[in-house]
């Protein structure tokens, strides 16, 4: 295992404030799992002339980090591909539901904001973002949902 400083900066007041944050790394470099909570949703999109139902979990809590990191990364319109915002501000991001058995599946897939589902993400490497991908692409891997 190796670590990873992240500098994060911000002004405050006219203060310029600057955080270290070390991430512990594995999986190949890759950074530590993290956990969002949250609520299943079905995301409408059209993408190369047809209509998709993308998965989706509509997130109500887990890593600040991590859900500031996605949202910072939304366009204006509240939308970017593979995430993006509803009209409360919260994070919706796409999963790829065939990472996982078909209980877990099921479990996500049946997770409302009255019985939410936590899971244990880790984002995919930059490698795999490619051009060209399914309008429903997801840009995490599920490890585990609880």
């Amino acid at each position: 295992m190796s670590k990873k400083r992240i500098l994060i900066g911000s002004v405050l007041a006219g203060v310029v404030v600057v955080v270290a944050i070390f991430v512990t790394q594995d999986r190949s470099g890759s950074e530590l799992d993290f956990q969002f909570q949250g609520y299943y949703t079905g995301v409408e999109l059209e993408g190369y002339g047809n209509q998709h139902t993308c998965d989706a979990i509509t997130v109500t809590g887990g890593s600040m980090i991590d859900q500031d990191f996605y949202l910072s990364l939304v366009d204006g319109d509240g939308y970017r591909f593979g995430y993006s915002k509803n009209d409360e501000g919260l994070l919706v991001m796409n999963l790829d539901l065939t990472q996982v058995g078909d209980e877990q599946a099921d479990k996500i897939a049946g997770a409302t904001k009255a019985d939410p589902v936590l899971l244990t993400l880790e984002r995919k490497p930059e490698a795999e973002y490619g051009r060209g991908a399914d309008p429903c692409h997801s840009f995490v891997q599920i490890h585990e949902v609880n």
